[in-house]
């Protein structure tokens, strides 16, 4: 049996403050709100996480890229 999943797109809204930044995820009817310092450390890389599917060596190239950015990812 396969099963096909819908196509969903993915909207980030932010909300920019003197003092803060409102950031909504938002992928189909599903919303994720979160609050950050609107600072220089308020959206540091630390606080981005990425994930892939890594299939042999077709990764490596984001891989180094993020690395370059300096954001965290899991294979």
């Amino acid at each position: 049996m396969i099963t096909v999943f819908p196509m969903l797109t993915a909207y980030v809204g932010i909300d920019v403050a003197k003092t803060k930044l409102d950031v909504v995820l938002r992928l189909g009817e599903r919303a994720i709100h979160q609050v950050f310092a609107n600072t220089p450390d308020g959206l540091s890389p630390a606080q981005v996480r990425v994930c892939l599917e890594a299939t042999g060596s077709y990764s490596d190239a984001i891989a180094l890229d993020l690395l370059g950015r300096k954001l965290s990812f899991d294979r």
